[in-house]
């Protein structure tokens, strides 16, 4: 199997050929070095191909661009928790209060919970 940019022959699902896809980048298509019919090469086109990967479970590439955007959008707020505790950690020593290390935090729980 490998990726074409133009096929000889349409795809065997759905028909589409070497048209552009909506957004006008040019579609993809996957040649499975098979013959079929009276040597017609098996050609899948990438909608296709997500379908197909769909059924087997593959996440669409929507569900990973939401993915990628929920853990960025996590990052984000847990850096904004770790600065806001770095001043809440300042503030404390000015006053003269003593918080717990993560390292110190992480053992105490550890110890707990054995």
């Amino acid at each position: 199997m490998h990726l074409i940019e133009t096929t000889p022959m349409p795809c065997m699902i759905c028909g589409q050929g070497n048209t552009p896809t909506n957004d006008g980048s040019p579609r993809r298509f996957l040649d499975l070095e098979r013959d079929t019919f009276w040597d017609d090469p098996a050609i899948l086109c990438e909608d296709c191909c997500l379908r197909i990967a769909g059924l087997f479970g593959t996440p669409s590439p929507e569900e990973v661009q939401d993915a990628r955007r929920a853990v960025r959008e996590l990052k984000t707020e847990n850096h904004e928790l770790r600065t806001q505790l770095d001043r809440t950690k300042v503030r404390a020593r000015r006053l003269g209060i003593q918080l717990l290390d993560d390292e110190t935090t992480e053992e105490t729980t550890a110890s707990v919970a054995v």
